[in-house]
């Protein structure tokens, strides 16, 4: 699936195609590795900052070969890293500490990743049909 979203796509596709997922994936999988009682909470916050600037670069670079149409530079470079920042305040990691933090990043995925990202994202696309 490319992962540019287009004038064709509905809501559903919009949403997925929105969604850092595999950054997410690789957080959680670096994340159970470097936290526990032992490490400090420096380096879980290195970890969360490398995944956050990493996300926009990799979205960019993990393009299919098979897809030949260009992602919007708003959606690899606004879009997924706000949505990595909302999808790790769920999580845990850094943001345990920090009261309500779960409760937080999940109004930010609902309100952001659920409905303002594929709104525009659709907005834009039928806009600028090519």
């Amino acid at each position: 699936m490319a992962r540019a979203v287009n004038a064709q796509d509905g809501y559903l596709e919009a949403l997925v195609k929105n969604m850092p997922s595999e950054m997410v994936a690789g957080y959680l999988a670096v994340l159970g590795l470097v936290s526990g009682d032992t490490a400090p909470g420096a380096i879980v916050w290195v970890v969360w900052a490398v995944f956050l600037v990493a996300t926009p670069f990799y979205m960019w670079l993990a393009k299919p070969k098979t897809d030949t149409a260009e992602r919007p530079w708003w959606q690899v470079w606004i879009f997924a890293p706000v949505a990595f920042f909302a999808w790790s305040m769920t999580i845990g990691g850094p943001w345990q500490p920090i009261e309500k933090s779960a409760l937080i990043g999940s109004i930010l995925i609902m309100v952001l990743t659920i409905l303002v990202f594929p709104l525009v994202s659709m907005a834009i696309a039928r806009a600028t049909k090519k």
